[in-house]
């Protein structure tokens, strides 16, 4: 919904904001996951593949000569309906995982699975921060689409661990 792609816009732009890079929304996309080619902005997708991983949502750094390059990241759709603060938490925390940072077994920290928390702890920011000069985007930018309702996943499904 309007509430939901509104918290992700914000998500994201917040986490430019948190590791220093400007952020440029690049709208709405029809683009399937699978179609995502090197150079494309972050892709946001409000779809899941029947065989995804039993979570809210997967993110998949493109990596290129040892540097996080850019990414995509999937929701599952009934995030459509959640709340604006779990959706932010769940963008975010997905955004993470882009710049570097893994899940930890820790609920004051926004990398804790769980997402019992509202803001990245101190030992998420320092991953960020040991991280963050490689993360995604180019140009000092952090570009980002969302896409919604497709269903035509099997390209990038195939490549889900």
């Amino acid at each position: 919904g309007g509430v939901q792609r509104t918290a992700i816009v914000a998500a994201v732009d917040e986490f430019g904001d948190l590791v220093g890079r400007a952020v440029v929304f690049d709208g709405d996309t029809s683009a399937v996951s699978g179609e995502h080619r090197v150079g494309d902005p972050l892709l946001i997708e409000l779809a899941w593949p029947d065989d995804a991983p039993d979570h809210l949502g997967f993110a998949q750094p493109v990596v290129a000569e040892g540097r996080y390059v850019e990414g995509w990241i999937m929701l599952h759709p009934g995030v459509a309906r959640a709340p604006a603060g779990v959706v932010r938490r769940l963008v975010l925390h997905e955004l993470g995982h882009l710049y570097g940072l893994a899940d930890v077994d820790d609920p004051d920290e926004l990398m804790d699975p769980d997402l019992t928390t509202d803001d990245f702890g101190l030992g998420d920011l320092i991953g960020l921060y040991a991280t963050h000069e490689g993360g995604c985007g180019t140009g000092g930018e952090l570009r980002a689409r969302v896409a919604s309702g497709i269903q035509a996943l099997r390209a990038r499904a195939a490549a889900i661990p």
